[in-house]
């Protein structure tokens, strides 16, 4: 076996299945994958399942307990049987077609080979790295002969951060270095407090993990540079822990910093600029407080710049929202209401979804908490008679947000909002996705309403709870959202209790609402938005389909509520429910779904009850927006992808015959597997614990 790549995994449910695509999905031709997943207590054991299941190449050993990076990576180097050992992190992306490149490379049989990089940011630019390959205390950017990586690996010492002294000491002590300068891999940048999330040791692991580096280097009597290059990652990678650090023991922490900046003072390169070089007087004299100031400083400074940017003419409208901005610092400063709760949907236009049922049970279970809800001007009616809410924009919006304790939205609250400390933040999101969401719409061809990336980011910095239907949404919103700060509830989705729960008489309400004759069957028909097309353009002539149908069938038409209500049918038996207030009221009381893309089949599939899907522009659609995965490989029942197909189906029977039960099944397991009517409760219980 000429390569082993090797994979040191833990809680990497959400980033583990694409590197190992980018690996697998080309020619290995001599290599192998050895995974070692350490005791991860999320559902990546799960997906290493998945991708080793008849596949020779892969070889997956899981712990029973922790053991920590370094005893995690012993044991892989125990597995492996290629001469040369790649320690590729599990967030990092194999370029296309490199393994064939670097295979060749390793003809010359070196002790290492240094691999060339790109630094891929959260919204998808790449970047050169900011040293050369074997410059970087990291394991990732070299090829390593692998009796010389198990050596190494027991001489040097070190757990959470073991990796820096022995990628030092594998370039340092290596007989021969050769280079391959394509990039061979993408390494994603990503925010510490995610990469600490990982870890399993203490953040002041890093001071001795630098200074054994070092002594690595003075063994070797390395050149200068490479002592520069360690200094200047010390810094910056210890810099970037502070942030990490619990606000409790950041002080200690750069204390500790401090001391070994100033030990490698001389090492270091000349800072760029004033203020730079006045925050490395500050690290290596052990001002903390003088630190900070510089830091709060350049941060207002980027704020202002921000505000700069964005400003227009000054009038009345303007100087409204700076004395709301000024009532809303001043309520900042008074205590938090405990048990105050603030609700939204959809941006404040709806009474509905996640957030709704949350309130709802909250009210039975959790009676102490008051919420008031967030609608948009002009939306006030959507709310029923006697839920207190405020309107966005306004005094009453300011104070209530200021002193709240919980906020619970299915979207996100404004820009403008900030978190204080005590506030908890629960995003209950509003589907489970199929089509590509957060940060995955970076690399999509149309980016969803012009969405700004950074802004959305800052906002996902607030959350403290995810609120997730399934696995698959789990491992979707952990990657696309990435932050160390917020926990994943795998609860099924509130919104879905009533599904599980609906009564006879529910329907038989709802059906009487919409003029529906006993026996006479419901089709719900839920378009879905398509962010390419700048008004709503109808792909299926719904007058025709009813008039095929026969007076026997009646359409359901609800246009997704970016559009709202459309008009122009005249046929009888066609009723355009999209101002209809509850859409789950709408699927009890239909007989099947159609539709084409929208997340309304993961919650109509709780009620295993027919669902069609109607694609007829499938392929723009996976190709314009983006997709996680085939709709027409794995859908919930039969498909049509033109009307003459969709007419044939819903006529013949085929939209409920065996087959199609059988794919709707599948679906369910795979996406309804948690929604037994208690998602709200589970919810609630986590939030806001019973009292004594």
């Amino acid at each position: 076996m000429l390569l082993t790549v090797v994979l040191v995994v833990r809680r990497h449910q959400a980033w583990i299945r694409p590197t190992l695509r980018s690996v697998l999905d080309q020619d290995t031709s001599g290599v192998e994958v050895v995974v070692v997943d350490d005791a991860s207590p999320d559902h990546t054991p799960r997906i290493l399942a998945e991708a080793a299941n008849g596949d020779h190449r892969v070889i997956v050993h899981r712990t029973d307990q922790v053991l920590g990076v370094a005893d995690a990576r012993a044991r892989a180097l125990e597995l492996a049987t290629g001469d040369h050992v790649w320690l590729l992190e599990p967030t990092d992306l194999v370029r296309p077609g490199a393994l064939a490149g670097l295979t060749a490379a390793l003809a010359g049989d070196p002790d290492v080979l240094l691999l060339g990089e790109v630094v891929r940011d959260l919204y998808g630019g790449e970047r050169p790295p900011d040293a050369a390959p074997g410059d970087r205390p990291v394991l990732r950017d070299r090829l390593v002969r692998r009796q010389l990586l198990a050596t190494l690996a027991d001489e040097v010492g070190g757990d959470a951060f073991s990796e820096i002294p022995l990628a030092t000491a594998v370039v340092a002590r290596a007989g021969s270095v050769s280079r391959h300068e394509p990039p061979a891999y993408a390494h994603r940048e990503l925010p510490a407090a995610v990469l600490q999330r990982w870890s399993t040791g203490s953040p002041f692991e890093v001071f001795a993990a630098y200074e054994e580096a070092f002594a690595q280097l003075s063994l070797s009597a390395a050149p200068a540079g490479r002592r520069r290059a360690l200094a200047a990652a010390m810094l910056a990678q210890q810099r970037g822990l502070l942030a990490a650090v619990s606000p409790a023991r950041r002080a200690e922490f750069f204390g500790s910093m401090a001391t070994g900046v100033a030990a490698h003072r001389a090492d270091l390169p000349a800072p760029r600029g004033r203020l730079a070089r006045a925050e490395l007087a500050a690290i290596s004299s052990g001002r903390y407080p003088a630190y900070q100031a510089l830091v709060r400083g350049r941060r207002l400074r980027r704020r202002s710049l921000r505000r700069v940017a964005s400003t227009v003419p000054r009038d009345r409208a303007m100087l409204s929202a700076r004395g709301r901005q000024l009532l809303y610092a001043v309520h900042r400063r008074r205590p938090l209401l405990p048990d105050e709760a603030v609700f939204c949907a959809y941006w404040g236009a709806a009474y509905s979804c996640n957030p709704r049922a949350i309130y709802e049970k909250a009210a039975e279970l959790a009676p102490w908490v008051h919420g008031t809800w967030v609608v948009k001007p002009g939306a006030e009616g959507v709310l029923p008679r006697g839920v207190p809410y405020v309107v966005e924009g306004s005094a009453d919006y300011y104070r209530v947000v200021a002193r709240a304790t919980y906020f619970v939205n299915n979207a996100n609250f404004g820009n403008d909002i900030v978190k204080r400390p005590g506030q908890v933040h629960v995003q209950t999101h509003h589907g489970t996705p199929l089509k590509t969401m957060g940060l995955d719409l970076a690399a999509a061809k149309h980016s969803s309403m012009g969405l700004n990336l950074r802004r959305l980011m800052r906002r996902v910095q607030r959350w403290d709870y995810s609120i997730s239907a399934n696995e698959f949404s789990t491992e979707i919103w952990e990657r696309v959202y990435p932050s160390g700060r917020y926990e994943s509830l795998e609860t099924g989705y509130p919104r879905n209790d009533v599904l599980v729960t609906a009564s006879e008489e529910t329907r038989e309400r709802v059906r009487g609402e919409l003029d529906l004759a006993p026996g006479q069957t419901a089709i719900l028909y839920t378009p879905t938005h398509r962010e390419y097309t700048k008004e709503y353009v109808a792909m299926l002539d719904v007058d025709a389909l009813a008039e095929a149908l026969g007076p026997d069938h009646v359409i359901l038409m609800r246009t997704h509520y970016f559009y709202g209500a459309t008009g122009g049918s005249t046929a009888a038996n066609v009723r355009d429910v999209a101002s209809y207030p509850s859409i789950e009221d709408l699927s009890i009381a239909s007989d099947m779904l159609v539709t084409d893309y929208s997340s309304l089949m993961f919650d109509y599939a709780v009620l295993d009850r027919p669902i069609v899907v109607y694609a007829p522009d499938w392929e723009q659609y996976r190709t314009e927006r983006g997709t996680y995965f085939d709709l027409m490989a794995e859908p919930p029942g039969a498909i049509a992808t033109n009307q003459a197909e969709l007419t044939e189906v819903l006529r013949s029977g085929t939209a409920v015959d065996a087959h199609s039960a059988a794919l709707r099944a599948t679906f369910r397991d795979r996406f309804c597997a948690l929604e037994d009517g208690r998602a709200a409760e589970r919810v609630v219980r986590r939030i806001w614990p019973a009292r004594g």
